[in-house]
């Protein structure tokens, strides 16, 4: 039986953390996981990977903010309550970025390995980035983060 790999990711576009995701998916793919993907269906390079299940996440941006927000927590909600269908199989959980926050919880609520890949130092309103790094400290089983690596200060700790 394979091992498997669940990602999660917010928002799939051309920009820097859904590239890297890509990396590690076509790692895991490669070195013979079974993958799965929650993300959005909007076309960037998380986009047609070989190997790969698809999963929506109902994330949708928009121009007003506050539309955005209220997409965010739904969005959440709603994955939140889909993942459970995987509470009796083994598999880990890998966030990329701090975002998905009730992959964290949930995953952690049933027991599973969860990774977080902290590529934020930052997150906009005060109060969401308060909530979202004490999730990622308090409920990841492991925390990646690129600050780190690059010689930066991570949030993570504070």
């Amino acid at each position: 039986m394979k091992k498997k790999l669940i990602f999660f990711h917010l928002l799939n576009n051309f920009t820097g953390s859904p590239q890297i995701l890509r990396n590690v998916i076509e790692t895991a793919v490669k070195d013979g996981f079974e993958v799965q993907l929650y993300t959005s269906s909007s076309r960037g390079f998380l986009t047609a990977i070989p190997g790969v299940v698809y999963r929506p996440n109902y994330y949708r941006r928009s121009s007003k903010r506050w539309i955005t927000l209220f997409t965010f927590f739904f969005s959440q909600f709603i994955l939140g309550m889909v993942i459970f269908r995987h509470l009796l199989e083994k598999s880990t959980f890998y966030t990329n970025t701090i975002l998905p926050f009730s992959a964290i919880l949930a995953g952690r609520m049933m027991g599973k390995r969860v990774i977080t890949h902290v590529h934020e130092n930052k997150v906009s309103p005060a109060v969401l980035d308060k909530f979202l790094f004490w999730i990622v400290r308090n409920f990841s089983s492991e925390k990646n983060s690129g600050f780190r690596i690059f010689g930066g200060k991570s949030k993570i700790g504070r």
